[in-house]
């Protein structure tokens, strides 16, 4: 089930559906930490399958295809349009794709 909205830090932010994320504007720190709390219980801290099924993210390199796995979801990763701003999910999409990503 996804992340409660009181599970993460909430920033200021747009919601998504406003304007596009922009990579420049990434906070990869900020990334690091909503990973950390909501996506590491599934992916594993370093983001290379943690419990049941989840896929390595290791070759997950496409910002934007990050985006959209991050906002609508994808096999059974539930969307995190909901507790997410957009400002979240783009950063956190950054730190998959410029930390995790980079590591393979």
């Amino acid at each position: 089930s996804p992340v409660s909205r009181n599970a993460v830090t909430i920033s200021e932010g747009r919601r998504p559906g406003t304007p596009a994320a922009n990579l420049t504007a990434a906070n990869v720190e900020n990334g690091r930490k909503l990973f950390a709390q909501a996506c590491a219980v599934c992916h594993g801290p370093d983001g290379k399958s943690g419990h049941g099924a989840a896929p390595s993210l290791a070759n997950v390199k496409d910002f934007d295809f990050a985006i959209q796995v991050v906002t609508s979801g994808r096999n059974t990763m539930p969307a995190f349009r909901e507790p997410f701003t957009a400002d979240q999910i783009r950063d956190v999409s950054a730190f998959v794709t410029r930390v995790l990503g980079a590591t393979n």
